[in-house]
């Protein structure tokens, strides 16, 4: 066990093939030891040099230094006797479920459970307890038998929901076809459990979804009960082990902010392109609302989620994606639900079929080879899922010797009309990066025909993508006339 390494999100499926799988499947039960420990008359104790909200650390005798998130080799086990770094804890006032903590990399100096101040305050200390309390139950399991769990799994959605009270409680919705999984971690932080809700219910069959309910989704609980989202554990939340064989092609996490800086910042590890195309969904949907909407970490205030062990982060092959929202977005209902719909239209192009890969092949001497697939109007809004015009193109392995191109448009150009484009290269896997895209502008030259100008200023410029030989393409492309009617698009390679 001492050469036992911590599992990080670049997994590559280095455990096992890639591909989705049944909830509850995967490796729960391997090297894990079922006996528990639950301290039922323990004293936890301040100690004035610790500063974390969410942090215990635990006596000598009950701490392993073995991160909750190790890998444990055949023929080994987990020791659920001992509280592990990591692992989240049930904390519990007699029978009353007051708090959680994570365990801490170093151990208490004392017999006592340490924590700061402020998670004594918040999470252990009835009326009258200042800096010490007697007879606190801290515990690494929801029920007998089941340790290291802290999560009790739910059948449905509505009952993390509805039935959480006194508990916490998880939901998971996957297969082995889920390609997307939508979070919302925090019940606490208000309407993002609802806006994951709103997504699954929307297509359930392709709509992934894991959701957390801890005591009723309180919302003045985020004191109480708040574990961030890099400390998240998956033996302590059990429904989260699918993912560490097998990831799925794309992750989201929905979240809420206090930060005055920025309305909506689209954070997480996948690639910065990826981000800004969000982000340019999310500005064209939320359009008119006066809202920021980021996708760097520029506003001053720390919600990029970009960290390895961010769970959003190793849930899905690639990175994920951490949607922050203020209460601006979140407290109307009609920006909340713009701004999710926005976030899931962004996947349905990436997993509903191409409306056009018959693609249309012309060459000459001068100008080279033309790729083209179009639509010549604008029917592809209501086709499918996805609101905008897909095209796919795979360019020839040998093409000939000449610079390769991009060219998008809408059909039948007119002055006012905009497009925005998104561009996707597409692996051998079929999952989707973004390599380019953004705004187009038709406006009427010198010589009175109308043309189109690439948007390279402000927070989401333009980016030129580049094409290689043997690589399949994606274009997605909302164009629409000056009236925001939708209208043809064109998506052509050129070389």
């Amino acid at each position: 066990m001492k050469n036992a390494s911590m599992i990080v999100p670049v997994l590559a499926c280095a455990l096992a093939a890639c591909g989705g799988e049944q909830a509850g499947d995967g490796i729960e039960s391997i090297g894990v030891n079922q006996a528990a420990l639950n301290q039922s008359s323990i004293t936890v104790t301040v100690d004035s040099s610790m500063t974390s909200k969410e942090r215990c650390r635990v006596p000598s005798s009950m701490f392993d230094s073995m991160h909750a998130n190790s890998y444990v080799a055949p023929g080994e086990t987990y020791d659920t006797t001992k509280f592990h770094y990591g692992e989240q804890l049930l904390i519990k006032r007699g029978t009353t479920l007051r708090g959680l903590c994570t365990v801490d990399g170093v151990a208490s100096s004392t017999s006592d459970i340490q924590v700061s101040q402020t998670l004594f305050t918040n999470r252990v200390a009835l009326a009258g307890e200042t800096t010490s309390a007697t007879g606190v139950t801290v515990s690494n399991e929801y029920a007998s038998g089941v340790a290291p769990a802290i999560a009790e799994p739910a059948t449905t959605i509505s009952a993390v929901k509805n039935s959480s009270s006194n508990k916490v409680r998880e939901f998971l919705s996957r297969d082995a076809n889920t390609k997307v999984v939508y979070t919302a971690p925090h019940p606490f932080e208000d309407y993002t459990f609802d806006q994951v809700e709103g997504i699954y219910n929307h297509n359930p069959t392709r709509n992934g979804a894991w959701v957390v309910g801890i005591n009723s989704n309180d919302p003045s609980a985020d004191a109480k009960f708040h574990i961030t989202s890099t400390d998240i554990s998956w033996r302590s939340f059990p429904l989260l082990q699918s993912f560490v064989p097998n990831q799925v092609y794309y992750s989201v996490s929905f979240h809420r902010h206090a930060c005055s800086g920025v309305d909506i910042q689209v954070g997480g590890s996948i690639f910065p392109e990826f981000r800004q195309g969000v982000a340019e969904i999310l500005s064209e949907y939320l359009q008119g609302e006066g809202l920021d909407i980021a996708w760097s970490n520029t506003s001053g205030c720390d919600l990029a989620g970009s960290n390895q062990f961010n769970y959003v982060n190793w849930i899905g092959s690639y990175g994920g994606v951490q949607i922050e929202q203020s209460p601006a977005v979140l407290d109307s209902t009609t920006r909340r639900e713009k701004a999710r719909d926005a976030v899931r239209s962004v996947y349905d192009c990436l997993l509903d079929p191409a409306d056009d890969s018959d693609v249309h092949d012309y060459a000459d001497q001068t100008n080279g080879q033309q790729t083209v697939v179009y639509a010549t109007n604008g029917d592809y809004a209501t086709d499918g899922e996805c609101p905008r015009f897909i095209g796919d193109i795979e360019v020839p392995s040998t093409p000939l010797n000449r610079p390769k191109e991009v060219i998008t448009a809408v059909w039948d150009c007119e002055v006012g009309d905009t497009a925005h484009v998104d561009i996707y290269g597409i692996d051998g896997y079929g999952h989707a990066f973004r390599v380019g895209g953004g705004m187009m502008e038709y406006v009427l030259t010198s010589d009175m025909n109308c043309d189109s100008v690439k948007v390279t200023t402000g927070p989401t410029p333009w980016i030129e993508p580049e094409i290689y030989d043997g690589a399949t393409y994606r274009a997605v492309i909302r164009a629409s006339s000056s009236t925001g009617q939708p209208k043809g698009a064109v998506f052509a390679i050129q070389w």
